[in-house]
């Protein structure tokens, strides 16, 4: 992340510190502190599982990744499980759930630490999970394999979350099937291997086509440019272009300066969505 990348802003439904009252700030305290010992206790059984291999004499022949599978929770429980699209499934979650301050991380309770803390993981990026924005998507991640990796490195190359299983099965030794496996169809897959990032090789970018759909709010990515589509309030309901080597936060829009690169973009949308199946909702939810 550049150090002089801009802060993306807040999402609609955050309130800075200053504004929330003593009841308010108690609320997220306690939610940021369930939260904290969620993080230790995955912590400490992953500690476990390592510990365990190493004891076994397998840890340096032992691929791990670690990754997030989307940016920082940020929601409400009215954008969550809203009562108009969710009536039974909201009226269970109401009728069994303890929503007091007392109850909080105990038993029958149920807790979202929401969109103030989602902004605080992730400052620097627009939104959080369930957005196709780098606050939703952007996320760390390491790997380890001693016996094939013997150096260290940090590298901001994209790599998708498709490219896990080629990069495993290339490792194994593995060929991918194709498109058929034991006279059923399969679908191929679409991601590539990052062997060649991991051995020092070269970057995994170039020229690719990455698409995604969340709930109505779509993107493509090429490159350094991205095309971002999403209603108010959280975008303009028209189609936003961003350039992430500059403006990883995704806080100036270029698509009136650019809408040649705009139209390639979006071509490039229509085919992945036409070879995805992609169906886009007739209404978009804020999760």
């Amino acid at each position: 992340m550049p150090l002089d990348a801009v802060r993306s802003g807040r999402s609609p439904k955050e309130k800075p510190w200053d504004e929330l009252n003593a009841e308010q700030k108690k609320v997220e305290i306690r939610a940021m502190e369930i939260y904290a010992a969620m993080i230790e206790e995955m912590d400490r059984h992953t500690g476990r599982l390592i510990d365990f291999l190493e004891s076994q004499g397998k840890l340096d022949n032992t691929l791990v990744i670690f990754l997030s599978d989307n940016g920082p929770e940020g929601h409400d429980l009215d954008e969550t499980w809203p009562m108009e699209a969710f009536p039974e499934i909201r009226k269970t979650i109401d009728a069994s759930h303890d929503f007091s301050y007392e109850a909080m991380g105990r038993k029958g309770s149920y807790v979202l630490y929401g969109p103030n803390w989602a902004n605080a993981g992730s400052p620097a990026f627009r939104l959080h999970k369930g957005f196709p924005t780098e606050g939703g998507t952007r996320v760390a991640a390491f790997v380890r394999f001693p016996n094939e990796f013997a150096h260290s490195a940090v590298t901001d190359d994209f790599v998708f979350i498709a490219d896990v299983t080629p990069t495993i099965l290339d490792l194994a030794g593995i060929e991918h099937p194709g498109t058929t496996y034991q006279g059923r169809e399969i679908e191929p897959m679409t991601g590539r291997s990052i062997a060649p990032l991991l051995r020092g090789e070269g970057g995994n970018d170039t020229g690719r086509v990455t698409g995604m759909e969340l709930l109505g709010k779509r993107a493509i990515r090429v490159g350094i440019w991205k095309l971002v589509h999403m209603p108010s309030p959280w975008g303009n309901g028209e189609w936003q272009l961003f350039n992430l080597k500059r403006d990883p936060g995704e806080t100036t829009d270029l698509s009136a300066k650019l809408p040649d690169q705009v139209a390639a973009l979006r071509a490039s949308w229509e085919s992945y969505a036409e070879e995805n199946n992609v169906i886009i909702p007739d209404w978009v939810s804020g999760y």
